[in-house]
């Protein structure tokens, strides 16, 4: 089971094994609709997936991923608000904003929500 979040119409992945489950058609989906991916583009592979530490309340983790076309950048980060497996941090990010942080290549904002829903798939 997987938790996903509802905003803007688009499902985003709450955890990292959500995003591993979304892999690249996720990320295309994502890019595509944020603006940060020509619709000519996509990704086409997921080659490094590696959870990192250094957030106070959510999960973090690096990606490498492979383009059609080889014009953005390869290396993403992204940042996951909750931290399900831990009550202790995830309990801080109750406490915060409601919604989830992303970034997806750095030319992206973050986009901010204020109603997110919370899904399990």
């Amino acid at each position: 089971m997987t938790r996903w979040a509802s905003a803007d119409g688009l499902l985003f992945p709450a955890e990292p094994d959500a995003l591993r489950v979304g892999g690249a058609d996720f990320l295309t989906t994502a890019m595509h609709r944020l603006g940060a991916l020509p619709s000519d583009n996509r990704i086409t592979t997921v080659t490094r997936f590696s959870e990192c530490g250094g957030s106070s309340t959510g999960r973090n983790a690096q990606l490498d991923v492979e383009y059609l076309q080889p014009e953005p950048p390869t290396e993403l980060f992204v940042k996951f608000s909750r931290d399900f497996d831990d009550p202790r941090r995830d309990s801080v990010a109750d406490a915060g904003v409601d919604g989830f942080a992303r970034r997806i290549p750095s030319r992206v904002a973050a986009a901010r929500t204020t109603r997110t829903q919370w899904t399990q798939q």
